[in-house]
């Protein structure tokens, strides 16, 4: 409860006199106001003036004051105010209560209630009250209280021994006998109240320390100045625990040393000029345990305004003795630490400049350093420089070399600085750069750590730590950090910050060595609950300002999220073992600290830097760590090997409080992502921001990325206000949709208003500085070799393709961490609806190729992602003066051979050679999938729309008969047909322009049984309308082919099982007609989307594209179902052309589910193909059902049956009990196969479909098999008891049979030649089988028994894929599979596999013992190749059907094929067919 008191001196109140104005409401004599009972009748006067209220005339000697009384939040009644006995009752109290109360007088405040509120407040203001006028006011407590303290200006502070009076010259307070008494004057402008019930469980044993009461300090050394009345032992001899209570103030007036064990400080303790003038002396308080303010006050200066400048200061918290056991707990609250609990720490050292740069290079070995600006640094100070040499891309924190280093001043001489000991390494300067109309500094920063104040434990450089254990300095506590803070439960004591309880700091040009502790929880300086301003309950008021950090163990300066409103400012942070500034709370302002130097000292990081490690992000490190909701302004990140910046980012639609911060020569300069603190250790918060958006940052010289998010989980992320120059990849977004992708959610970067830079004016190019070809455990060599190595080297990248990715399932999640898996490698599939902005950005400095053999670009290709290419867009893009030949874009696209890359048996290894049997379905979608849409020509300098693509198949007007599928016809990209007209290629880009087309984009995902399984590819989409060549590959007769493989298998169990996510992306143009066809048997349950048109600026009524897909293999008489927005259509199926079944062909814009399936049984052979249109907007699935196929013969011609088809149907329904829509003719035909007797033949054979009942389908995710198989199977039932007659039709030879869809599985699905077990195993208590719990026994069982028998290197679970342990239970047996899978290309598993076979054989037990092994039988997965030339010259492939299963390495793609002969007959059948269904000229038959 909050209320207020304004004074008002002129609303209402009238002087006799003219107003002069403001100024002059002192000088009147008089004052006429409204009558109130508070004002004393002897100095006021009733007037002649008609008011509500009558009103009076005061004199000079009673001057009034209005007051505003305004309740914040609960209203409160029957208020009493009392002045000499004159009493005003104030009914209610709600908002703006207008009341006049005489000044100078004792007022008397009653609630007139059972209690107080606990909290209440008013407000003064200066303006309208004499430096002379004072209130003395009474607060009556009617119940009691723990504590009651009363606030001036948002603190609790002044505290009184005795009551004040109004003769009283300073604010102050005193409580007792239930009266709260304060005098209020000027200065102060706010005064309140704060009190305490006791809890439930009873008041706490140990009262809270009052405030210190403070004033005038009084000498250490005079027994006079201690309530004890005995000056206490602080020799080292004779040091002992002192306890400074808050009555006594002491000051240090000796320049000496100060020994203590442990020190409470209560009172206050000062050190001023006056004591100690001489700037070569020292004081120091030497502290053996712990420093522990309680409410007291420490104070080195003068005052809050003067800086401490005489002689030095240095607080030491003693080193350890680990031999005293009362001494070995090194954790705080026990040895070695600063603790504020609560009061105030008032440090102010003379000021220091914080940094200058370099502007000349110092070489190594040199003992000078020229800077760009005076500094008032003197002989003796410490001064650090920053390291300037960028490290190689993806250097492990092992084989980095940090080269900031710090040395002592010598000599001063203007800027030219002298140091004692000459430089390691050689750090560049520079006079300042300009990059797009901006001026920057980009030499090295020299820092100074020195300051007159030092706060330390007493080291020096190059000492080392026992166990690395500094000092902590604790600001603050909550109950779930520090278990209360100190000893003791249901203390008070241990109650964190609060009204009660508060703080303030005030700490500025300290230096700070040596403190932290290597590894621990808890932040070097750790701010936690500081509440120090009342009205916002913050810290608001507190700061840490222009100190320095030197050598700190852990985080430098931990604020957490219980605190928020501090000011962290103009620090330098040298040579830290953890973050530099680490910020969980919100509200703080973080402005212009500079931090050189961050490691990572923690053990259990292993020394890598990991993007992820969710048990100890700790590992993810960064000079500055921030969560969201802070000011992030002119902060530097320099020198580390962790990120400069670390956030999640800032959520949208409120303004971005970042601006003007630098990070150079980190690996990564801002790193963006998730849970960047933990949640449990840290009480980091966890916001969940669906659109974020960060900026305000220069990264430059970083040696992996400028900016990059990691695994993001946002719908829309923008970066704006960035530049990012000669980092080796600038922008790089990894995204992630933290949920299965079901094409539901459009997720969207937005890269717009900033500046990209390959390298800076004049900066040579360095072969270190490439992309690394390197091998890791879901890759292979020789495709990352290929692409940044056989190609050409990627140097400055500016921006790279943004990578959308969702979860999967409870396996498939995310990356595990570098080196082995790289983050640009992600584990993680690509979401439907991913696509990337680029807006008014501008580049330059890219030099296209370099003079080190590097292609530098604008905007590059994710090298080696795993998943199909997302859309990126372009606009407003502007260009520099030195963009060098193709500087502006490179397609890494993969065609041909790979020159100097064979398999182990020595054949040629060529990319998309699909028949390659060990990377045969690893070729990635990506690099031939890239497409830039330069919506207004800016990027491509067209000026009007352009398409920028990598595909040499996509933009030509070949045929599919041109290509192969070993890749082999395009090591020379013409093969693949002529440009189209509208497309150029642009050699120095290796890609094409093509303009005038309206490009969108298909994505197909299968659903089916087997989707994750089996490779249904490579796939085919092309213009065309379905036909096949004799071959039974795609005609394409309009050319533009794009053919895709879908993405890798994400981690090594994947790779290992051949499990991976069946989607598919495909470009196609708007308005066409296209071919969609599978290598492989096509799934039986596809779903398609239509994506990535709104850059068109087309409506999406007016978009749309027509597919054909051709059925075959398993399920080709099966029907397929079309289900538009998980809805089921109506079954529009036919024979041949659909205009004689009174259908027609789907169009583009014709309604999403609109469709026509040809359906037919000619000669012998199914023709089973789908056309149907898809939308924007909407989702299409075909999901192939069971039918019910039955033939027969009709005693009628094929003529006469055809007109009286229809009712044939409605007999047949009728028969069968069904609904006639459900029966479809599948073939009507003569009764004999002699076309000369077609008309004559008097019986025509029928073949008919009954589909399931609608009221059986399913419009969800699954198919009830279970309801479809029971009404099929009653249907066939009822088709196979017709005997002779339907209706009024006379049959013969009723066939029927449901025909069920089916789906192929193994035992275990892995590479070819892999071996596995299987096994029988029961158990004997009863219980279920647990696959982890076998998947754990194999593993160790493996690595601790076999391994060392045959003498096998050791294993780690990073390395082993024990998996596929897939239980099939019978009377508590179950049949399993194992697989082990060690990534060696020695085929180490099959030796494990053998040697595991032996062992169970033999007896040994392998499993818990209530597991048994009954029976194990060894086996070798092998596969079939592919069909060969050889079998072309004697039989004809009419259509790629059923049963061949192709493995190439590690991908099983299933196409088979039913043979027939050539005979000539049959050849012109099928020809002829053709030919009447598409009016094609024989020839190009």
């Amino acid at each position: 409860f909050f209320f207020f008191f304004f004074f008002q001196a002129e609303d209402g109140i009238r002087d006799a006199q003219e107003s002069r104005g403001l100024g002059d409401v002192y000088k009147r004599q008089t004052q006429t106001l409204a009558k109130t009972s508070l004002m004393d009748p002897a100095y006021c006067v009733d007037t002649d003036i008609a008011s509500p209220k009558k009103a009076i005339v005061c004199n000079a000697n009673h001057k009034m004051r209005r007051h505003g009384v305004d309740t914040i939040s609960n209203i409160w009644e029957d208020q009493i105010f009392e002045i000499e006995g004159r009493k005003e009752l104030i009914p209610e109290i709600k908002h703006k209560y207008s009341m006049i109360i005489p000044m100078n007088r004792e007022l008397t405040i009653d609630f007139n209630h059972a209690e107080n509120p606990d909290t209440w407040a008013w407000t003064l203001s200066p303006r309208f009250s004499k430096p002379t006028e004072k209130l003395l006011i009474n607060t009556l407590y009617k119940e009691t209280r723990y504590s009651v303290n009363a606030t001036f200006d948002g603190k609790i502070t002044n505290m009184l021994s005795a009551r004040p009076t109004l003769m009283d010259t300073t604010p102050g307070y005193y409580f007792g006998d239930r009266v709260l008494t304060s005098v209020v004057m000027q200065p102060v402008k706010s005064v309140g109240s704060i009190a305490a019930t006791c809890p439930a469980a009873g008041c706490p044993i140990e009262p809270p320390s009052p405030a210190a009461l403070g004033g005038p300090c009084k000498p250490w050394n005079l027994a006079s100045s201690w309530t004890s009345g005995v000056v206490p032992g602080s020799t080292q001899a004779t040091m002992e625990d002192i306890n400074i209570p808050f009555t006594d103030s002491i000051c240090l007036n000796e320049p000496r040393d100060y020994y203590v064990q442990n020190l409470l400080l209560e009172g206050k303790i000062e050190v001023n000029n006056t004591f100690c003038a001489n700037s070569n002396s020292k004081i120091r308080i030497i502290v053996m345990k712990k420093l522990h303010i309680r409410g007291g006050i420490l104070q080195v200066g003068n005052s809050s305004a003067e800086a401490f400048t005489g002689c030095g200061f240095e607080l030491v918290l003693a080193q350890t003795d680990f031999a005293d056991m009362d001494s070995n707990t090194v954790r705080p609250w026990n040895a070695r630490t600063l603790i504020m609990e609560s009061g105030i720490i008032e440090v102010k050292g003379a000021p220091k400049t914080t940094m200058a740069t370099l502007a000349q290079t110092a070489v190594a070995g040199s003992k000078t350093l020229t800077l760009d600006r005076a500094v008032n640094w003197v002989v003796g100070d410490t001064v650090a420089v920053s390291m300037t040499r960028r490290e190689k891309i993806f250097t492990k924190s092992t084989q980095r070399v940090e080269e900031s280093e710090d040395h002592v001043i010598a000599a001063i001489n203007g800027l030219t600085i002298t140091l004692e000991t000459a430089l390691t390494y050689t750090h560049d300067g520079a006079a300042a750069s300009t990059f797009n109309g901006r001026t920057y500094s980009i030499g090295a920063e020299v820092i100074c750590l020195s300051r007159n104040i030092k706060f330390g434990g007493g080291h020096k450089k190059g000492d080392v730590l026992p166990f690395g254990q500094g000092w902590n300095f604790a600001i603050g506590c909550t109950s779930g950090i520090y278990a209360g803070c100190a000893e003791g439960a249901n203390s008070l004591v241990g109650w964190p910050m609060g009204t009660l309880k508060t703080g303030t700091v005030h700490i500025e040009n300290v230096a700070f060595d040596d403190i932290g502790q290597e590894g621990a929880v808890h932040g070097a300086l750790e701010v936690d609950g500081l509440f120090t301003d009342l009205v916002t309950a913050s810290a608001k008021g507190s700061f840490v300002r222009g100190c320095a950090f030197n050598r700190a163990r852990n985080d430098a300066i931990s604020i957490r999220s219980t605190t928020a409103r501090m000011e962290i400012s103009n620090n330098v942070i040298f040579n830290v073992g953890g973050d530099g500034v680490r910020v969980a709370g919100n509200n703080n302002n973080i402005d212009g600290n500079i931090v050189v130097r961050h490691d990572f000292l923690r053990p259990s990081c292993d020394f890598n830097y990991k993007f992820i490690d969710f048990t100890n992000l700790d590992c993810v490190g960064g000079a500055f760590r921030i969560a969201s909701g802070n000011t992030v302004n002119n902060n530097i990140a320099s020198s580390g090997e962790g990120a400069g910046f670390l956030s999640e980012g800032e959520a949208c639609g409120m303004p971005l409080r970042w601006a003007n911060n630098t990070a150079h020569h980190n690996r990564d300069g801002f790193l963006i992502r998730d849970n960047i603190g933990e949640p449990v250790r840290w009480l980091w918060p966890t916001p969940s921001l669906s659109c974020r958006q960060v900026g305000g940052v220069l990264a430059h010289s970083n040696s992996d990325h400028g900016i990059v998010g990691f695994y993001v989980a946002a719908k829309e992320m923008t970066i704006t206000d960035v530049t990012a120059i000669s980092n080796h990849i600038g922008i790089a977004m990894l995204m992630y949709e933290d949920a299965v992708d079901v094409g539901e959610n459009q997720i969207e970067v937005i890269i717009q208003n900033s500046a990209v830079g390959g390298y800076w004016t004049g900066e040579a190019c360095n072969v270190e500085h490439a992309y690394p070809a390197r091998e890791t455990m879901v890759s292979s060599a020789e495709i990352v070799d290929k692409l940044v190595v056989a190609k050409a080297a990627a140097g400055h990248v500016g921006i790279m393709e943004t990578v959308f990715t969702h979860y999967r399932n409870a396996n498939v999640k995310k990356t595990k961490g570098e080196h082995k898996f790289m983050w640009v490698e992600a584990d993680s599939y690509a979401n439907v609806k991913g696509r990337a902005r680029i807006d008014n950005v501008f580049f330059d400095n890219f030099r296209g190729t370099n003079g080190c053999g590097q292609k530098e670009v604008a905007f590059s290709q994710n090298f080696v992602s795993n998943d199909t290419f997302h859309h990126h867009t372009f606009a407003n893009i502007h260009w520099g003066s030195s963009i060098g030949d193709g500087g502006e874009f490179f397609a890494w696209n993969t065609y041909g051979d790979i020159k100097g890359r064979t398999h182990h048996e020595g054949k040629q290894l060529t990319w998309l050679n699909f028949d390659d049997e060990k990377f045969g379905a690893y070729w990635p979608d990506a690099p031939n999938k890239v497409w830039l849409a330069d919506t207004d020509g800016s990027f491509s300098r067209t000026n009007k729309l352009t398409h920028i693509l990598s595909s040499q198949t996509l933009t030509r007007l070949g045929t599919f008969d041109r290509l192969s599928w070993d890749g082999s016809e395009l090591n020379s990209v013409n093969a693949a047909g002529d440009l189209r007209t509208e497309c150029t290629f642009e050699s120095k880009w290796n890609a094409h322009k093509c303009t005038d087309i309206k490009y969108i984009s298909v994505s197909m995902e299968s659903y089916a049984d087997d989707a994750l399984t089996r490779r249904p590819g490579p796939i085919v989409m092309c213009k065309g309308d379905g036909m096949i060549n004799e071959a039974g590959r795609p005609l394409c007769q309009g050319g533009e082919i794009d053919i895709v493989s879908g993405p890798y298998m994400k981690g090594k169990v994947e790779r290992a099982t051949l499990d991976r996510l069946p989607r598919f992306r495909f470009n196609v143009e708007a308005g066409h007609n296209y071919t969609l066809y599978f290598r492989g048997q096509p799934p039986t349950w596809l779903k398609f989307w239509l994506t990535n048109y709104e850059y068109t600026g087309m409506s999406p009524a007016d978009i749309g594209v027509v597919l054909h897909l051709r059925y075959f293999g398993l399920n080709a008489k099966c029907r397929s179902a079309v289900y538009a927005n998980g809805v089921r259509q109506h079954s529009d199926v036919g024979i041949g052309s659909p205009y004689q079944w009174g259908l027609t062909y789907p169009m583009p814009t014709d309604a999403v589910g609109k469709h026509y399936h040809d359906k037919a049984i000619n000669n012998g052979i199914e023709r089973n193909i789908m056309i149907f249109t898809l939308r924007p907007v909407s989702t299409l699935e075909l999901k192939q059902e069971p039918i019910v196929f039955i033939t027969m013969d009709v005693s009628m011609n094929e003529d006469d049956f055809f007109n009286q088809k229809d009712t044939f149907v409605a007999a047949m329904a009728n028969v069968l009990g069904i609904d006639p829509a459900r029966i479809r003719f599948a073939k009507i035909v003569a009764g004999t196969s002699s076309s000369a007797r077609r008309l004559t033949a008097d019986t025509t054979s029928i073949a008919v479909e009954v589909e399931a009942s609608n009221a059986t389908m399913s419009a969800g995710a699954s198919r009830p098999v279970n309801s479809l198989s029971t009404d099929l199977k009653t249907v066939a039932t009822k088709a196979n008891a017709i005997t002779t007659s339907v209706g009024s039709f006379t049959v013969s030879g009723v066939s029927a049979s449901v025909q069920d869809v089916k789906a192929e599985t193994k035992d275990i699905v892995v590479s070819n030649d892999f071996d596995y077990l299987i096994v029988n195993v029961s158990r004997t208590d009863g219980g279920l089988y647990d696959n982890n719990e076998i998947n754990e026994a194999l593993f160790n069982y493996t690595n601790n028994v076999i391994r060392n028998e045959v003498g096998f290197r050791a294993i780690t679970d990073d390395e082993v894929a024990a998996t596929n342990v897939a239980p099939y239970w019978s009377d508590n047996k179950t049949r399993a599979v194992w697989g082990y899978f060690i990534f060696e290309a020695d085929r180490t598993s099959n030796r494990f596999v053998a040697r595991l076979y032996e062992h169970i054989k033999s007896g040994h037990q392998i499993l818990p013992s209530y597991y048994i092994i009954t029976d194990v039988e060894f086996k070798r997965q092998v596969y079939f190749t592919a069909e060969g030339a050889d079998d072309l010259q004697t039989i004809f492939i009419v259509i790629i059907v059923i049963g061949v299963v192709l493995l190439v390495g590690a991908a099983v793609i299933t196409a088979a094929v039913v043979i027939y002969r050539r005979r000539a007959a049959q050849k012109r059948t099928i020809r002829k067919e053709i030919y009447e269904k598409h009016n094609s000229p024989m020839d190009e038959i």
